[in-house]
Parts: C-alpha cells; sequence; structure tokens
C-alpha cells in the first residue's frame, strides 16, 4: 500500500490588487521545488553510499549492519554476485529513478492546472468551449493519482534510504 503525505503548497505573497488566483504560482513553485530536492537527494545519496563503500572496512561494516538488521549471509553471497554480474546497468539506475520522480510529480503538476482551468472557467461562467473543457477533465481524470485501477510506474530497484 503506497502512503500518501500531503505536503502543503508554498506560500506566494500576492498585492492586494492582484487578480490572478495564486494557486497556479503556488503548484508551479512546489513543482520546481520539489524537482530540485529530487535531483540533490539523488546526487547526496549517490554520493554517500559511494564514499561509505570505498571507507577502510566500509563493505564489512555494510555487511554486518544487514546481517545484523535480518539479511541471511546466503542473500548477501547472492546479492553481491548479481551486482557484479549487472554492475553496468546498475550506474543509471539512481538516474533513472529520480527521472521517474521527476516525471510523475510533473504528471501531478499537469493534472492540477488542468483541474485549476476547469474550476475557473466553470467559477467565472467564462465560456470555455464544450470540447475543451470535456478534454481537461478527461486529461485530469486520465492522470488522477486518485484512480486505483491506474498503477504508477515502479522504480526497477528501490535505493536504500539514508538520512542526513
Amino acid at each position: 500500500m503506497v502512503e500518501r503525505i500531503r505536503i502543503h503548497l508554498p506560500k506566494v505573497s500576492m498585492r492586494k490588487d492582484a487578480k490572478a488566483h495564486p494557486f497556479p504560482l503556488q503548484i508551479a513553485l512546489q513543482t520546481q521545488e520539489f524537482t530540485q530536492g529530487v535531483v540533490f537527494y539523488f546526487i547526496c545519496t549517490d554520493e554517500a553510499a559511494g564514499a561509505f563503500i570505498c571507507l577502510p572496512r566500509g563493505h564489512d561494516i555494510l555487511e554486518d549492519n544487514l546481517l545484523r538488521a535480518g539479511m541471511r549471509a546466503e542473500e548477501w553471497d547472492s546479492g553481491w554476485k548479481y551486482l557484479e554480474k549487472y554492475k553496468e546497468l546498475f550506474k543509471r539506475v539512481v538516474f533513472q529513478n529520480a527521472l521517474i520522480i521527476i516525471r510523475s510529480h510533473w504528471d501531478w503538476y499537469a493534472n492540477k492546472l488542468a483541474e485549476f482551468i476547469v474550476f475557473a472557467h466553470e467559477s467565472t461562467g467564462d465560456p470555455l468551449m464544450k470540447k475543451e473543457l470535456t478534454k481537461l477533465r478527461a486529461s485530469a481524470k486520465e492522470r488522477s493519482y486518485n484512480d486505483s485501477s491506474k498503477k504508477q510506474p515502479k522504480p526497477p530497484y528501490e535505493p536504500p534510504h539514508i538520512d542526513f
């Protein structure tokens, strides 16, 4: 089951005479912040993992920690065997995960923007051509994360969580 986390939109300051709604700017700012955060997170975790394994006894410390956490020795051995066998493919995993997460958030942004456009046109009475309004609704519904029948793409490998 996927845990849903609600992150509040960034606050923006608006002039008193502003006519624009802040929501499109807020979701754009959040998308920009989130994208930068994702890239920075993967840079840090990739660098930290690489630096850790290069420490004296880094490999042994990692093995000890995983075995203490419940991994069996044969799983450790086969894991390293597969890691060596597929290491050329795994070199791109961090980049692929970052792209998958950014793409997922971009879909969220496009969906929220489409929902806002539909809301704005319906609440202001501004006549948006019925065909375009129908397309926007369909697009927003198709991208909706609330649609449990749609499966989100899964990365081929889930990187370990590292607290900084």
